[in-house]
């Protein structure tokens, strides 16, 4: 089953890490390293009691934008520990900072990871099979009760 994937990352390997690792680097490259708090609230779990500063927020939401664009433009995206593939495991335990910021930026309508072309098409495809898939289901189960109960 393709559509079934097991996650990159080994048992004492952490996503959430990995991901903040990948941003790290980019506020480096970019002149704007987080500091160890900046870190720590990132990977601290989101709540309302406790909202990610304004700052920090609009710091991390660019460069999260710029590591999204430069993955979907290079080779790096298809590397299954990358920052968007990483985002799919990161939050399965719990919902950290740096996931909803990423969720963020993502549905904001910024076009970072929209589909294009053949994934586009492939991605549409699948949506009216399976919509399809479900309409036959539920057909074949609605005859096979009227043959089972001989209703008219």
């Amino acid at each position: 089953m393709p559509w079934i994937r097991k996650s990159p990352f080994a048992r004492h390997e952490d996503p959430v890490e990995h991901m903040m690792e990948l941003l790290c680097k980019e506020g480096e490259d970019a002149g704007t390293p987080f500091d160890a708090t900046e870190r720590k609230i990132l990977c601290s779990e989101a709540s309302v009691r406790a909202p990610v500063p304004e700052e920090l927020q609009r710091k991390s939401k660019t460069l999260i934008e710029q590591l999204l664009r430069r993955e979907q433009t290079t080779e790096t995206g298809n590397d299954p520990k990358s920052f968007t593939n990483s985002l799919e495991w990161a939050g399965d335990s719990s919902y950290p900072n740096i996931v909803a910021l990423t969720e963020d930026v993502v549905t904001s309508g910024t076009g970072v990871l929209r589909l294009h072309g053949r994934a586009w098409a492939k991605d549409k495809s699948q949506l009216v099979g399976c919509a399809l898939a479900v309409v036959i289901i539920i057909f074949l189960l609605v005859v096979s009760f009227a043959v089972i109960f001989h209703w008219k």
